[in-house]
């Protein structure tokens, strides 16, 4: 029998907290990862380089939300690694900073403007997709 935690994924667990915008890219993805970003450009642009992720949340579109970093904290079980792409804008740079600290700095890398000092740092989203290649 399988383990229960085999019927979990990223989206699943955002329906239990009430985050809606996160989405699976399906099985045929080369990996487990987890892309976050704050917005659906970003979002859609970044899963077209990103093959390693096969779930993408936009947190943007959930700012503030009470239970994201809770949601966080089950994810980094579920997923291999996390990749976060971040303009921070409009959503608060400390709240985003309290959501990925959920995930386990090694599997995790960001690029944040402005800069969000957790897990691996990275300039732009080549550089992203090069460290999901040796993580993921």
């Amino acid at each position: 029998m399988a383990h229960w935690t085999t019927e979990l994924d990223p989206v699943r667990v955002a329906r239990c907290y009430g985050l809606r915008h996160v989405v699976d890219y399906g099985p045929q993805r080369a990996g487990r990862g987890l892309l976050v970003t704050t917005g659906a450009g970003l979002l859609l642009a970044d899963m077209d380089v990103l093959p390693t992720c096969r779930w993408a949340a936009d947190l943007g579109a959930a700012r503030g939300h009470p239970y994201a970093t809770d949601w966080a904290a089950v994810c980094a079980r579920l997923v291999s690694h996390t990749v976060a792409h971040l303009w921070l804008a409009l959503t608060d740079p400390a709240w985003m900073a309290s959501v990925l600290t959920s995930f386990p700095p090694g599997l995790l890398a960001v690029c944040a403007r402005p800069a969000i000092r957790v897990g691996h740092q990275a300039t732009d989203v080549e550089e992203l997709a090069a460290w999901c290649e040796t993580a993921g």
